[in-house]
């Protein structure tokens, strides 16, 4: 999934967690999660931007990530979120940004 924003805005991403097997919700009560976006631009460093995390309902295994105005500048992005539970730790969310010039 690609999400198109414009560079400078905010941005909240709903995300839920799914059992791989069954593609049920899968409940994230107590879980750790972590959650950047990452734009290369073709530099050896990359430029990363940490979004804050809230589980939003842990047993239907739902939470949001969230920019701040400016964290996310004009360019390609991958997004990726990181959910800590039950002893095991697995990426969730593996999306692409793509953050247009501001029109203001």
């Amino acid at each position: 999934m690609t999400m198109t924003i414009h560079s400078g805005d905010s941005l909240a991403i709903l995300v839920t967690v799914t059992d791989e097997d069954t593609s049920l919700a899968k409940d994230i009560t107590g879980a750790t999660i972590t959650a950047q976006a990452t734009k290369r631009d073709g530099k050896a460093s990359a430029t990363t931007a940490t979004a804050t995390t809230a589980i939003t309902n842990a047993a239907a295994g739902k939470f949001t990530a969230t920019f701040t105005a400016g964290d996310i500048t004009a360019g390609a992005w991958t997004f990726q979120a990181r959910v800590a539970v039950g002893g095991e730790t697995e990426v969730v969310a593996d999306e692409v940004i793509l953050a247009n010039g501001s029109a203001i």
